[in-house]
C-alpha cells in the first residue's frame, strides 16, 4: 500500500473533483458522430481515447488503493477492495485486482510509474511487465 506523503487538504481535493467535473463537461461536448469522421481520424482518435482512458484508469487505481487502506471497502461490506473498486466502476472484480496490483507495484517500480500514470501502459500491461521484473 502506499504511504501517506499527503497531509489533508480538502481544498486541494475541491479542485481535484472540479476538474473531473470539468474534464467530464469536456467530454459530453465532444459531439461525436462517427460518420461524420474520416477512417483516418477516426483511427487517430481511438489512439488519444485510448491514452486517455488508460491514464484516468491509472490514477483511478492509485486513488482506489489509497481508498482501500482506509477499509471502505468492508464498511461497504465487500469481501475485497477489487470487489469494492468493481461494484463502484462497473469493471469486472479480476481487472479491478489487476489494476490495483499494477498501482501498487509503480511504487515499487517506479521507473514503471510515469508510463503507467502518463497512459503509455494499461493497468494489464504494467502487471505483466511487474511479473517479468519479479522473475529477474
Amino acid at each position: 500500500m502506499f504511504p501517506c506523503v499527503w497531509t489533508f487538504d480538502p481544498g486541494r481535493v475541491a479542485n481535484m473533483r472540479s476538474r473531473l467535473k470539468d474534464l467530464c463537461s469536456s467530454i459530453a461536448e465532444l459531439d461525436v458522430v462517427p460518420g461524420s469522421l474520416t477512417t483516418a481520424e477516426a483511427a487517430e482518435l481511438v489512439g488519444d481515447l485510448s491514452r486517455a482512458c488508460k491514464q484516468l484508469s491509472a490514477v483511478l487505481s492509485v486513488v482506489a488503493v489509497r481508498a482501500a487502506e482506509g477499509n471502505e471497502w468492508r464498511r461497504d461490506a465487500d469481501g475485497s477492495p477489487a470487489d469494492w473498486m468493481s461494484r463502484k466502476t462497473g469493471r469486472p472484480v479480476g481487472q479491478c485486482k489487476e489494476e490495483l496490483s499494477a498501482a501498487e507495484a509503480v511504487e515499487v517500480f517506479p521507473e514503471l510509474k510515469d508510463a503507467f500514470l502518463g497512459g503509455a501502459l494499461s493497468g494489464s500491461q504494467t502487471a505483466a511487465v511487474v511479473e517479468v521484473a519479479k522473475v529477474d
